[in-house]
């Protein structure tokens, strides 16, 4: 079953003032933030399956390792 969440939160670019500031822009210069448009906000979407149980491989595994602890 899909799911979505959905919700504005502050732009993490422009710190929610539609402005961006980096390292090209100086001297009293800015630019539109391209993230959130100038608006500050950045709408957050994202679609997932539910998760109901651990599922099969889809072929036959003959070794398994673990991750690189370091």
């Amino acid at each position: 079953m899909k799911k979505i969440i959905e919700f504005d939160e502050v732009c993490d670019s422009c710190k929610g003032t539609g402005l961006y500031v980096g390292f090209a822009e100086h001297d009293g210069a800015a630019i539109v933030c391209h993230h959130c448009g100038g608006t500050g906000r950045y709408h957050f979407e994202h679609e997932y399956d539910e998760f109901t149980c651990r599922k099969n491989p889809p072929r036959k595994i003959k070794r398994v390792f673990l991750t690189n602890p370091g």
